[in-house]
């Protein structure tokens, strides 16, 4: 089983693993949402307090509740699109695209950068992500990702599907003769 795919990585592939990343981290979720929630709470509270204090009436406490409602549907673009500009201009550049070679083995991906290859063995593997665009993030260890965007799939989706397949079959194989 000496499967190996061939790609470039680059900082545009950094960046959909930050999207990604964005999109699926439980304790990001749980930062958008306590931002959301203190943003709309205090526009509704500034807006009780002006009102408590006269300094508004009934109808200017309205226009803060439909500020609230936008706060809390717009703050997690805003920290998206803030997180993505910051990532973009504050780490892609400093990424050199590099060639790479990931090769599926039996006892691991052999992953090599241009300069030293990486075993990554099945059963370190803690999660298999995919995205829309194509693209492969494997987790591992203290949030460490190996990125396999869609072009390293020189036949399309039907071999990126094998590939997903088997990789997903190895990880669980080995996974069950650790736990025995």
């Amino acid at each position: 089983m000496l499967q190996e795919y061939q790609y470039e990585i680059g900082p545009e592939d950094y960046l959909a693993y930050h999207k990604y990343h964005f999109a699926h981290d439980s304790r990001i979720r749980t930062r958008v949402t306590l931002l959301r929630a203190i943003s709309a709470l205090a526009l509704l509270a500034i807006g009780l307090i002006l009102n408590i204090k006269g300094h508004v009436n009934a109808v200017s406490i309205a226009v803060f509740a439909v500020l609230a409602v936008c706060a809390w549907m717009l703050v997690p673009q805003w920290m998206q699109d803030g997180a993505y500009k910051t990532a973009e201009k504050k780490y892609a550049p400093r990424i050199q695209p590099y060639q790479a070679v990931t090769t599926m083995q039996e006892d691991g991906l052999h992953i090599w950068n241009g300069e030293e290859t990486q075993v990554l063995l099945y059963d370190s593997i803690e999660d298999i992500g995919e995205d829309d665009a194509g693209y492969i993030f494997l987790g591992y260890g203290d949030h460490q990702t190996v990125v396999i965007p869609p072009r390293a799939f020189i036949r399309g989706m039907s071999e990126r599907e094998g590939f997903l397949s088997e990789l997903r079959h190895m990880v669980h194989k080995r996974r069950q003769g650790v736990q025995m």
